[in-house]
């Protein structure tokens, strides 16, 4: 039988201390998303949101509750698994594009390639075809200080998604774009996600980006809830 599911976090909690206080930050948090699905997580700043986006996208262990991730229990996992477990089925898109600054914008797409052992001249073929596909083929050798805003986002979507990932995990991918911009970044996100059936769980405070998503989620007190 063909998993349908690619997250399904069960009764997530995690805490915060700072000397004698403690913070709940999640509070059994539920969350299922299925492929293809793109889902949105508003909420106050503050909220959780990005612990959340945080552990379901393996990069810290969990506190407390389960976590399936493409069929994989990923509830134990090492820190050496999560990084495998990443390369293989995560992609990521944050606020700020984290593009490694000595690599031309093509070569910064391959990355994710690179590091799953692909050939140079393969995974360089496979950015140059996601950056045609966001227009930016003629950017393709310029470094990211040469590229604008627009440009830098657009490059690290396609690194995101370069390696086929089952879950792209966003953090206000838009949050560092002028308005008329984030909505044409947004909008050519998700084309690019539904095109490849991509899942994506996304944090963000643009409520027409929000809107448009498949599902939209509000994180308070918590809690997720609808």
């Amino acid at each position: 039988m063909v998993e349908q599911t690619v997250v399904k976090a069960i009764a997530i909690s995690h805490q915060f201390t700072d000397g004698d206080a403690t913070r709940q930050v999640l509070d059994h948090v539920d969350l299922e998303i299925p492929y293809g699905e793109l889902v949105t997580i508003t909420g106050p700043s503050g909220s959780g949101k990005t612990t959340l986006l945080t552990l379901v996208g393996l990069l810290d262990p969990l506190q407390s509750g389960q976590l399936m991730l493409a069929g994989e229990d990923c509830t134990n996992l090492s820190q050496h698994e999560r990084t495998l477990m990443r390369r293989t089925h995560l992609g990521f898109v944050y606020q700020f594009h984290n593009l490694m600054e000595e690599l031309t914008a093509r070569e910064n797409v391959a990355m994710p390639l690179l590091l799953g052992g692909s050939s140079r001249k393969i995974a360089l073929a496979n950015a140059d075809e996601l950056l045609d596909l966001v227009q930016l083929s003629h950017r393709g050798h310029a470094f990211p200080s040469r590229l604008s805003g627009g440009e830098r986002q657009r490059t690290a979507i396609c690194r995101a998604i370069i390696h086929r990932p089952s879950l792209v995990i966003a953090d206000e991918p838009t949050g560092n774009l002028d308005p008329d911009l984030a909505h044409e970044i947004g909008l050519l996100f998700q084309e690019i996600a539904k095109e490849q059936r991509l899942a994506v769980l996304m944090a963000t405070h643009d409520m027409r980006l929000a809107d448009s998503m498949d599902r939209k989620l509000i994180l308070e007190h918590g809690r997720l809830k609808s």
